[in-house]
């Protein structure tokens, strides 16, 4: 067996082409020619003198009217195999004019594209997709392969993965849309108008450079939520955790507290600032941290930001999310699907695609078994949490309704004591009245039984009055002498 690279070099010039391939990578670059035609070049990489010339009779086809680019992999796997060729190293250099609308698709095998402007649609099941001074519009997707992009301006950019990585340098776009199942995002050197990250088990960590506007919306249902902003740039941040820790290294920041975050506001800034960063950054079970730059974190904010028990639980699944991804980039992984194609034949084949299909799901549900344990405890950690602001719910409802209570004890005193005041005035009057220095109003009494009965009764009044603190002592020595004379 040669261990030989062999590389197929497709130039396409039309303006909208599709290109499927089951077992062999992608690599797209960019083409100046204007004529509608295609070619297509072999070249093969080894020490090998009898293998300057093969005859690949097959390999490729052209329908004019759909513009589909294919390839019949059986002659050309016949031809290579003929040669003792490892075909599994094969990949198809593929030059596209700019402006081209490109759909590429791959069982197994990296898709590159470079130096490309258009509508591009990439999706592999097995692969890497690497992009790198690319424009236009790009939709990726892929089952279980990272995604790498570089030096790039987007209209728009989508991409979503099941299991592997995400990372974006130096990009300017209008909107990015990433999500993946299992794999870590991160988006640094960016500036973009609209930016929307997700992942369900994975790390976040989105660097911004300075820009007129952004509007940004971030979540990790298990994983770690790092955001750096520019100093400079306003900022209207909302930043939510179930069962995490928010961590700000901000400047000059107002802070308004809810629930289950905070809301982070440069002090000074208006809704309508042409120059701000509104963010809603959420994880159900991580950290997040907030800053400038990353040696704003002083040691015991890197220490705190790392060390929680959610914290480790989740490096650790990472690291088996990384440990597994790296199966695909093994030299035991290429050597066991080189010896499968080195031997072809349709029971192989099938065998060969049986394995892929069986490792795939192997990994996913590997990832899948990591993912329900964490949310397993997450749920009765989040259950937990229920019970205890249900309690403290309750306590509230109760502290409220005792409060209540208290309120229209008091009402009602204070009303009682209302009335007792002005029935003590009136007494008060009677009292002045009856016992007024100039003699008793001979009209108001009938004899003098009566008007000892009504003096009785006024010193009655003045005790009961006194008893209920309604007047106070000294009052009540004022009218008992007063009646008395």
């Amino acid at each position: 067996m040669s261990n030989l690279e062999i590389k197929f070099e497709l130039e396409i010039k039309e303006p909208t082409v599709n290109i499927t391939a089951e077992r062999l990578g992608i690599v797209m670059t960019k083409s100046d020619g204007e004529n509608v035609d295609v070619s297509l070049k072999v070249a093969i990489d080894g020490e090998r003198d009898d293998l300057d010339e093969l005859d690949l009779t097959g390999i490729k086809s052209l329908n004019k009217e759909t513009n589909e680019v294919s390839f019949d992999f059986t002659l050309a796997e016949e031809a290579l195999t003929e040669q003792n060729i490892n075909f599994a190293s094969a990949f198809i250099d593929v030059k596209i004019p700019n402006g081209s609308k490109s759909n590429l698709e791959t069982e197994l095998g990296r898709v590159k594209v470079s130096s490309l402007d258009g509508l591009v649609n990439i999706e592999t099941e097995i692969g890497a997709v690497l992009l790198e001074d690319c424009s236009g519009t790009f939709n990726i997707e892929t089952e279980i392969g990272s995604v790498n992009i570089f030096d790039s301006d987007f209209e728009k950019l989508n991409c979503e993965t099941e299991v592997g990585s995400i990372r974006m340098t130096k990009i300017k776009a209008h909107t990015v849309n990433c999500s993946t199942e299992v794999g870590q995002i991160i988006l640094e050197e960016a500036d973009v108008s609209e930016t929307n990250l997700m992942s369900e088990t994975g790390n976040i960590e989105y660097t911004l450079l300075p820009s007129k506007q952004n509007h940004s919306k971030i979540s990790t249902e298990i994983g770690k939520v790092k955001i750096i902003i520019p100093e400079e740039s306003g900022l209207i941040i909302t930043a939510t955790t179930e069962l995490g820790k928010i961590s700000s290294f901000l400047k000059d920041v107002e802070t308004k507290s809810l629930s289950e975050g905070v809301i982070f506001r440069k002090k000074g800034i208006e809704d309508n600032n042409e120059r701000i960063v509104t963010m809603q950054v959420s994880s159900e079970i991580g950290n997040i941290v907030l800053l400038h730059d990353n040696t704003d974190m002083n040691e015991e904010g890197k220490k705190s930001f790392k060390s929680s028990k959610i914290a480790n639980e989740i490096e650790k699944a990472m690291e088996e999310v990384t440990k597994a991804t790296k199966v695909f980039s093994s030299p035991a992984f290429k050597q066991a699907f080189s010896g499968a194609f080195a031997n072809l034949g349709e029971t192989i084949r099938k065998n060969v695609q049986v394995a892929v299909k069986d490792a795939d799901v192997t990994i996913k549900d590997t990832f899948g078994t990591v993912r329900d344990s964490f949310k397993e405890e997450a749920h009765r950690a989040k259950m937990e949490r229920e019970e205890m602001l249900e309690a403290a719910q309750h306590m509230r409802e109760n502290a409220s309704a005792t409060r209540k209570d208290v309120r229209e004890q008091a009402r009602e005193a204070r009303e009682e004591a209302r009335e007792a005041r002005e029935e003590a005035r009136q007494a008060k009057e009677q009292v002045t009245k009856v016992v007024a220095r100039d003699g008793l109003n001979s009209d108001m009494f009938a004899d003098n039984e009566s008007a000892s009965s009504g003096t009785e009764k006024s010193r009655l009044k003045v005790l009961d009055l006194l008893e209920k603190g309604v007047i106070t002592q000294q009052d009540a020595k004022e009218l008992l002498e007063a009646i008395g004379k």
